[in-house]
């Protein structure tokens, strides 16, 4: 987003003096010589987006290629195992209901 920001409020900005200086008639060059420091914070808003896009990018291939290992119980002492663990407790009376 601060990238976002630097990018465009510093061409709007100079965009607006620039076209002041058109209006009065001032040499296309020194309209360009103008516009020399807004660029250089274009430039430094535009690598601060491609930073925030290639943290994207490894964000979303770490999420992407999570590994996690599923082991499935086969006997009855690997299921309680497991129960135990995930804490999952199912109602098991322990006396006939009347």
């Amino acid at each position: 987003m601060i990238g976002l920001l630097f990018y465009t409020v510093s061409l709007m900005i100079g965009s607006t003096a620039k076209g002041l200086l058109w209006m009065d008639n001032k040499p296309f060059i020194q309209s360009v010589v103008l516009m020399a420091p807004y660029w250089l914070w274009r430039a430094i808003g535009g690598t601060m987006m491609w930073i925030s896009h290639m943290v994207f990018a490894y964000n979303f291939y770490k999420m992407v290629n999570k590994k996690t290992e599923v082991m499935i119980p086969r006997t009855p002492a690997e299921i309680l195992e497991a129960k135990r663990q995930l804490k999952n407790t199912e109602y098991i009376p322990t006396k006939e209901l009347e």
